[in-house]
């Protein structure tokens, strides 16, 4: 009588034939990072976000020429960055206890000139093509069922896409009548009374407005706050570009997981927290 197949071996040759899972470098606490084909690192507890890759809605295809579903990877510290497409990067990642997240909202203000130098913003901004579209409908879906404490910024715009939330997080800009919205709302998955922050956009310009949807880090720090996340959780943005989640959770000792499909901004990003990481280990040595 033949043995059954061992599906753990299936899984590892099921997608790019013979190649084996990279092997991570192993965290402080021993456990593996992550692994490709939905497989979660060895820490007790950790669970992979879903079963196999194949099940992420829309999901697209690998780059054949990486040996992963990732370009690059980076540990900065408390933070791993991946350079690439998220609908392939997150699903191989152990669940997080938080996904903050701002997806592109599908307004296409760019090409209507709402980034444009005429409306107050740098010249390099002109050209915004990722805000055309939102991202499929399933996948927002998927994300808002992503883990236990979720926030996703521009929920206003997939309202449609998610459950009906009563926790809101609002950014006031604390200013009106510009060429962009008065307030951002933010979708969480908790039942909780809505909270609102009133930060001026010009906090933007000290601290670099790397980005043309780049949100201050007092909002994301507000929003990882009023979200609740457990001390020590690991937080997950899919989104990250210029990385404000990640700097605000490395300044909260919160691990952070961070994907961006654009390299520029994940340069960026990547400058950001290694300096917040830097100022933190700084401040933590002098307080001693």
């Amino acid at each position: 009588m033949r043995a059954a197949p061992d599906p753990a071996a299936q899984a590892t040759t099921r997608r790019g034939g013979d190649r084996k899972p990279p092997t991570a470098p192993t965290t402080p606490d021993g456990a593996r990072g992550p692994l490709r084909n939905g497989s979660a690192p060895t820490a007790a507890g950790a669970r992979p976000l879903i079963e196999h890759p194949a099940a992420v809605p829309d999901q697209p295809h690998e780059d054949p020429q990486y040996p992963g579903p990732w370009k690059r990877r980076e540990q900065i510290g408390l933070a791993t960055l991946y350079l690439g497409d998220c609908r392939l990067i997150a699903p191989t990642l152990a669940r997080p206890a938080a996904v903050i997240s701002d997806p592109p909202y599908g307004i296409d203000h760019g090409n209507s000139g709402g980034f444009s130098a005429s409306h107050g913003w740098r010249q390099t901004r002109e050209d915004v093509a990722w805000d055309r579209e939102r991202p499929p409908a399933a996948w927002l879906s998927w994300l808002g069922a992503a883990a236990d404490y979720v926030a996703l910024w521009g929920g206003n715009y997939f309202a449609d896409c998610l459950p009906p939330s009563m926790g809101w997080l609002i950014w006031d800009k604390g200013q009106t009548d510009f060429s962009l919205a008065d307030v951002e709302m933010a979708w969480t998955n908790r039942r909780q009374a809505t909270r609102r922050i009133t930060v001026p956009r010009a906090v933007l310009v000290a601290e670099g407005g790397d980005h043309p949807t780049q949100k201050p880090i007092s909002v994301m720090r507000f929003t990882i706050d009023k979200l609740r996340v457990p001390p020590g959780g690991v937080i997950l943005d899919p989104y990250m570009g210029s990385g404000s989640t990640g700097v605000a959770a490395v300044q909260m000792r919160h691990p952070f997981v961070g994907i961006e499909i654009e390299e520029r901004y994940f340069d960026i990003a990547l400058r950001r927290i290694a300096d917040a990481q830097r100022q933190g280990d700084i401040f933590r040595d002098a307080v001693a």
